[in-house]
């Protein structure tokens, strides 16, 4: 074959980094030559993206596929089992995971020729390459070989697993949110695999129950797989105390948090058996405030999954309003004389009117991991606030301001908006 594939990048990659493919052709020197490559997802036999690229000065192409996938790999908030809000989970009988479907997808790049007089794509030359893209963003600090795969791909009982920036979580009954990983087996380990995800509930240092929650489509999921190109591959999984004590979850009535006296309780990747296949994810009980409602935002994040994060401090809402208008003229000027007008007639009158609302939030007190943790809403596209209610908002600054007090204890002010009119 004249064509070459020379460098491909890792097979699972994050879509705001780089995703490089080096190819070389032995025909650089034909007349009008171009490097032509398709871009195909899934099993669709038709690319969504086709490109015709110059050579380089040392005649190669480079080709960074992140450009061409855009906005088609993102974190999922809706639940591709049919039915309701992702952060919901169970949305309905024993299903407290979810699998995604725009936050794990498999591309295959072909590079072929193009030359000639007229120029035309000669099929016979290509030259195929596949690879994962899942939603996030590689550090630069971590270079250009770092792979994904050997920190969240269950191959060690010590990989990082959860797509969250925070492994442990300030929850209460009423608390909702998920958290993602990669529902993946390595081969090569045999039954050595993460197969379940075991619930364990403390008080203090006791244990009051122990659980597995099996990776299986009866609780919402694919079964684990070696295969590295399956739909729902990133799963997601409710891990609150209202997640795990809704009446559709698959725990044991017995067992939820909200019927026990608990101080944390740990999620943890095994076997089935007890032997970890990942780090724990530990959710401290820590109770709302007594005089008012707390807030909670959900945001995505860089690893490809969601943060979250309660603010126990009063909520200021301010509702919001901008409007176009112009001068009607009072009185009626087709009425009889004498001419006349009611007194409540309308001059200035509004023909565009433009609403919005805006959640003010406090933290109490946060530790430097917290403020790191809260720092990085100002770099996501998609936040929820929990307020009553979930709603999709929009942060209003575009920054997190902290603040201290007299003793240097940090806390966090952050304001919100609406993004819907649906407040």
């Amino acid at each position: 074959m004249a064509i070459t594939i020379e460098q491909a990048p890792n097979m699972w990659n994050r879509r705001k980094s780089k995703i490089i493919f080096i190819a070389s052709s032995t025909n650089t020197g034909q007349p009008n030559f171009r490097y032509y490559v398709e871009v195909v997802e899934g099993t669709s036999l038709t690319p969504f993206a086709t490109f015709l690229i110059q050579p380089n000065p040392a005649g190669r192409l480079v080709f960074d596929l992140a450009g061409a996938i855009g906005d088609r790999v993102q974190v999922d908030d809706d639940n591709v089992n049919g039915v309701g809000f992702m952060h919901d989970l169970p949305t309905q009988l024993n299903f407290i995971f979810g699998k995604s479907s725009k936050n794990f997808k498999d591309y295959t790049i072909g590079v072929f020729e193009y030359y000639g007089t007229p120029p035309a794509v000669d099929p016979a030359t290509e030259q195929k390459e596949k690879c994962v893209v899942i939603d996030g963003m590689t550090p630069v600090s971590l270079g250009a070989g770092y792979d994904l795969y050997t920190d969240y791909g269950s191959t060690s009982s010590n990989n990082a697993f959860w797509f969250t920036n925070s492994r442990s979580i300030k929850a209460a009954q009423g608390d909702r949110a998920c958290m993602a990983f990669i529902n993946n087996i390595n081969a090569a380990l045999g039954t050595a695999n993460a197969v379940a995800i075991e619930y364990t509930l403390y008080n203090n240092t006791t244990v009051v129950a122990t659980e597995n929650i099996l990776l299986n489509t009866t609780n919402g999921t694919i079964l684990p797989s070696a295969n590295f190109f399956p739909d729902g591959k990133v799963t997601y999984m409710g891990v609150l105390p209202d997640n795990l004590s809704d009446a559709d979850s698959p725990l044991t009535p017995a067992n939820v948090p909200n019927v026990n006296t608990w101080t944390h309780y740990t999620l943890r990747p095994t076997d089935g058996f007890g032997v970890p296949w990942g780090q724990p994810l530990t959710i401290t009980n820590t109770p709302h405030p007594c005089k008012h409602d707390p807030a909670a935002l959900v945001w995505t994040n860089d690893l490809g999954g969601w943060d979250y994060f309660r603010f126990d401090g009063r909520i200021t809402t301010t509702p919001n309003g901008k409007a176009k208008t112009y001068e009607k003229l009072v009185g009626s000027y087709a009425a009889t004389e004498p001419f006349t007008y009611n007194t409540f007639d309308r001059g200035t009158t509004d023909y565009y009117v433009e609403r919005s609302q805006d959640y003010t939030l406090r933290s109490g007190y946060v530790t430097e991991l917290e403020k790191r943790l809260i720092s990085n809403i100002a770099k996501s596209r998609n936040i929820y606030l929990y307020y009553r209610g979930w709603k999709p908002v929009n942060l209003k600054s575009g920054s997190v301001p902290f603040g201290e007090n007299y003793s240097k204890a940090q806390f966090v002010t952050i304001t919100v908006t609406a993004s819907n009119d649906d407040y």
